[in-house]
Parts: structure tokens; C-alpha cells; sequence
């Protein structure tokens, strides 16, 4: 068997939990599975444009926001990934390694340390290793010209939103890099990286790196017992990360990004509906015919939930967009029952649904489940080194192959875009009406949506009939110096490689009709700090933070 060829010995098979991404238990504390609710509902059929589709993901539910970005790139028109990796970065050609999901691609056991042919990211020049650069390039064309995965040629149409903590040692920062990196075609200092693709215009990625949050889903709306220090790794994985103005609110800036200014109301003042639903008719075996004995057969739930915004109830006239959050290890219905109680939590608390509510974006929050028994997958992590291509049986039948999972076919992909149809009921003739979201002049109206270190994030509603944006950037806060004038095809824009701490004025015209529309009214970005020095690790067989020598300790940089 693959996997367990790939176990290390030295961490006593723990590391068969690979790609936990976000899990911390070891395999003896795994308990029975609390039971899926009683009152599961049909997963309805709404009036919902499938091509406005986003999707979000914290750790192994980042990789699999990733994989469905680009296996589903025709449709997927953003990706939002908090401590995740690369496209197929566990794997060698199309076969995935447990073990290299956990050195190479999480890198933050001592034990589990990638060897320098495996490594994303030179130490000793912050660059990409060639391996990389190779690797990146390879993979995704592989997988295209085989047709297992969508047409290349869709990416450069999505937005790109990357966060990662400077406190996080289960998934570290060269991960991270090397997700950006593989969007970009550049290295970590924004230089072209010899050898790799650009997938998309730089412009379109946006990371933010500068908050000290530990591994975890960043949200503004957990409350109580359940939300986490910013800094912390364990427990729920939400966290809540103050800054002067308030929660640092992850899910505004990416769903922002991919869809324009919106309206956020406070939990309390929520009018949709969060509500469990059957998960179980949407699983498939790989011949995407045969019904799964069981859900836990393709290491899923009978029990999803999605979270309806009154607008979008079935019946309704409004179209309606759909985001699909995927949750980390740890984060499943059944794990995070363990820790508060209740089976929902990380849909209620994620801080999605306060923005979904008044402009029409249903959420659907699908759910990965615990197995002991092949596929092996104790800690609930989505499928993104293979562990469902990995059971003798389907391997030896010649009719489950490698690299399955990171492509239309993979029994999860396919399951949760098998729901996203449900929810888009094609009879129902939905087609996004975007005249709301229209700028109502030819000026844009640009808002600072977020910004780091090193990068700024402006968005603005669409200028009808805009070819293009030309965005001008000077420094300082007030007019005149010098002038950089960069151009976007898209409504949102991210300047790269700022200096920190300074003051940046930009503003923004349409190009229409082959002339230059007005200029809008500036608008200011001071960017923040360098993160400070910082190189935390995690131990999976100790199951806490310990530093680079594996010795426990309980300092976080601030």
C-alpha cells in the first residue's frame, strides 16, 4: 500500500495523519463519532448563477479549496485558502505521499522536516527551488491534457485571496509562499521565478501575512469559549484577532474581493437560515454512478448544512450566488462536536454568514468525517493527498487512478459539486442580474479593502462596458511625485512590493471604448509593518508548540 510505504518511522505512524493540515490529536484520543442530526432536510434547488461561485478553506479544507478552484476552474470565479499549499503538492507525478503532505508541504514537525530536494522554498535565498518551479508547472499541465481537470486557460479569470499567520507552525510560511507563487510564476520577492507559469496576472493575489494568528480560521463573529486567541493553535481552530478597528474580518476581505462592496450585518441581526441537510445522495464511488456503501466509504458525512439568506429562500426571484467552505481538520461536524458541543460550530462561527445574508450568497458548508478503517483519515482532514486512491482494493482494479483526487472525478470533488448543481437547479433559468453591482457613473468609486506589509487591496463596483482599469499609485498623501500607472481587466487590484509603513494615494479610470474614462477620488493606504522574525513549529507526536530543536515551549511572536 502507497501510504503506508510512505509512513516515517520515527513519528510511530502518527504522521499517518498526514495531511491533517490543522490536526493536533493523536490517533489513540480519536473517539466514536457523535451522531448526525435527526432532522437532516433535502439540500433544496435555488435560483443560483453557477458561474458566480467561490470558494474558501482553512488548512486541508485550504488544499481542497485549491484543488476545486482548479479542477472547476469554468465555474469557480475565486479561491480563498488560510494555511494551505499548492496544487498537488503532495504528490510524486499523480501519486500522493503521506508523507510528504507533512514535510513538504505542512513543514512544521522538527521531525518531519522536507530534505533539501524537497523543499518549496530555498533558505538560503527565500527563492523557489527548482524542484518547485518544475513540479508546479508539470502537474497542472498534466492534469489538463489528460482533460481531468478544466481548461488552463479558465484561471486567469479568478481572484485569489492567501492568508497565513506568522504564529502558525503546523502549515508554515513557505507554504503559503508557494501557493502564491503558483498563481504568480513569482518567487517569494516578487521576482519571475524561472520555469513556472503564471496562472494569473499578479494583480489578482492578494496574501496577507502580517497578523499573528496561530493555525486557524480567522473569524469576526465566534463568540465565547469557542473563539481562540489570535495567536493560539488547538481547540475550535477559529480565532479572533483584534486590530484598533475592531476583529481582523477574513471573511469580508476575500468575499469582497471576489464580489464587490457588501453589506455585513452583526450575528444577532441575521434573517437567513443555517440548516443541516443530506449529504449522503451526493456520494458517488469514482464511475461517479455507484452509491457509497456508506458515507464514511469516501471518508464523508451523511450531514452537510448550508446557510440560506432570506432573499434566496426556494421560490424566490432573486438569482443568487453560491460560496463553498470547506472547514480544516478538526473542524468536522463530528470533531468540533467534541470540543463545543455542537455539530454546526464552524458553520455558525466561521464568519461567513454575516456577509452572506444581504447579498444573496448562499453558503454551502460541506463536511468531511473521521474513518479509522480505509480510506485512513482519523482527524477529518479533506481529501488532498490521496488517501481515497489509496485503498489496495481500488488501486489494484485499474480503475481508480492515481491523482484522482485533485481532479473532476475525485469522489469528494465530485460530491460537493454534485450539491453546488442541486443548489444551482439549471430549470430554474438562474443568471446572475449584476445592474446592483454596477457603477452608476463612469467614475469608479475604489475602496481599500485590505492591505499588509508589502501589498494593498482596492476594489470597486464595474464600470459598464470597462475594456479595462488604470490604476495610478503615488506616495504620500498628498498629490504630485512621482506616478505609477498599472492596468487590471478585473474590478479589484493588488500593488505589490510596498514598502511597509508608507503612505500610498491611488486612483482609478476605465478604459472605454478605447478612450480613458474620469478619474475617480483618491483614495489612501498606509501599509502596515514586517511581521517580526519568526519560525514557529508544532509537534505532532507531542501534540503542542514546541521550537526548531522539538522542545516545548510556549512563546509566540508578537
Amino acid at each position: 500500500m502507497r501510504l503506508e510505504s510512505n509512513i516515517a518511522a520515527g513519528l510511530l505512524g502518527v504522521i499517518g495523519l498526514a495531511g491533517l493540515g490543522s490536526a493536533t490529536t493523536a490517533v489513540a484520543q480519536v473517539v466514536e463519532p457523535v451522531q448526525a442530526s435527526q432532522a437532516l432536510q433535502n439540500l433544496p434547488k435555488l435560483r443560483i448563477d453557477l458561474k458566480e461561485t467561490t470558494v474558501s478553506g482553512i488548512s486541508s479544507g485550504a488544499y481542497m479549496a485549491v484543488q476545486m478552484g482548479v479542477a472547476r476552474s469554468s465555474d469557480v470565479r475565486g479561491v480563498a485558502a488560510t494555511a494551505g499549499g499548492p496544487y498537488m503538492c503532495a504528490t510524486d507525478g499523480d501519486v500522493g505521499s503521506a508523507l510528504a503532505a507533512v514535510s513538504r508541504c505542512m513543514q512544521g514537525d522538527p521531525l518531519a522536516q522536507p530534505a533539501a530536494t524537497e523543499r518549496l522554498v530555498d533558505p538560503s535565498d527565500g527563492r523557489f527551488t527548482y524542484g518547485f518551479q518544475g513540479k508546479a508547472r508539470r502537474d497542472v499541465e498534466r492534469m489538463a491534457k489528460a482533460g481531468r481537470i478544466d481548461p488552463i486557460a479558465s484561471l486567469p479569470r479568478q481572484a485569489i485571496w492567501i492568508f497565513h499567520g506568522y504564529n502558525d507552525g503546523i502549515v508554515k510560511l513557505p507554504v503559503s509562499q508557494a501557493l502564491e507563487g503558483w498563481y504568480t510564476g513569482r518567487h517569494p520577492d516578487g521576482s519571475p521565478a524561472s520555469g513556472m507559469t503564471a496562472r494569473l496576472p499578479a494583480s489578482q493575489v492578494f496574501h496577507k501575512d502580517d497578523l499573528s494568528a496561530g493555525h486557524a480560521q480567522i473569524s469576526s463573529a465566534c463568540t465565547g469559549a469557542l473563539c481562540n486567541p489570535c495567536e493560539q493553535q488547538g481547540g475550535s481552530f477559529i480565532n479572533s484577532c483584534p486590530l484598533p478597528e475592531g476583529p481582523y474580518d477574513a471573511a469580508g476581505s476575500a468575499l469582497q474581493m471576489f464580489y464587490g462592496p457588501l453589506e455585513r450585518v452583526e450575528p444577532a441581526r441575521l434573517t437567513g437560515r443555517l440548516f443541516s441537510v443530506r449529504q449522503t445522495p451526493f456520494l458517488k464511488l469514482i464511475d461517479g454512478r455507484t452509491a457509497v456503501g456508506a458515507a464514511a466509504d469516501i471518508a464523508m458525512d451523511d450531514e452537510a448544512f448550508v446557510y440560506l439568506p432570506r432573499d434566496c429562500e426556494a421560490g424566490g426571484t432573486a438569482t443568487c450566488r453560491l460560496h463553498i467552505a470547506f472547514h480544516g481538520c478538526m473542524q468536522s461536524a463530528v470533531d468540533i462536536a467534541k470540543v463545543t458541543g455542537q455539530r454546526d460550530d464552524f458553520a455558525r462561527h466561521a464568519g461567513l454568514n454575516e456577509w452572506a445574508d444581504r447579498n444573496r450568497i448562499v453558503v454551502l458548508y460541506p463536511q468531511a468525517t473521521p474513518t479509522r478503517t480505509l480510506p485512513y483519515n482519523p482527524m477529518g482532514c479533506w481529501d488532498w493527498w490521496g488517501y481515497n486512491d489509496d485503498v489496495p482494493a481500488r488501486a489494484l482494479s485499474g480503475k481508480w487512478p492515481s491523482g484522482s483526487f485533485a481532479s473532476r472525478q475525485g469522489v469528494q470533488i465530485a460530491a460537493v459539486w454534485r450539491m453546488a448543481e442541486q443548489l444551482a437547479d439549471a430549470r430554474l433559468g438562474g443568471s446572475l442580474v449584476r445592474a446592483g453591482e454596477i457603477a452608476a457613473s463612469e467614475r469608479p468609486a475604489p475602496m481599500l479593502l485590505d492591505r499588509s506589509a508589502t501589498q494593498v487591496l482596492l476594489r470597486w463596483a464595474p464600470v459598464a462596458g470597462a475594456q479595462a482599469y488604470k490604476v495610478s499609485r503615488s506616495s504620500g498623501s498628498n498629490a504630485g511625485g512621482s506616478v505609477t500607472v498599472q492596468q487590471s481587466t478585473q474590478p479589484f487590484f493588488v500593488d505589490r512590493g510596498l514598502t511597509p509603513q508608507k503612505i500610498y494615494r491611488y486612483t482609478v479610470s476605465a478604459v472605454l471604448a478605447g478612450r480613458d474614462g474620469p478619474v475617480s477620488a483618491p483614495v489612501q493606504a498606509v501599509t502596515g509593518p514586517l511581521p517580526p522574525p519568526c519560525d514557529p513549529y508544532f509537534s505532532l507526536t507531542q501534540n503542542r508548540v514546541v521550537d526548531r530543536s522539538n522542545r516545548p515551549t510556549d512563546r509566540t511572536c508578537r
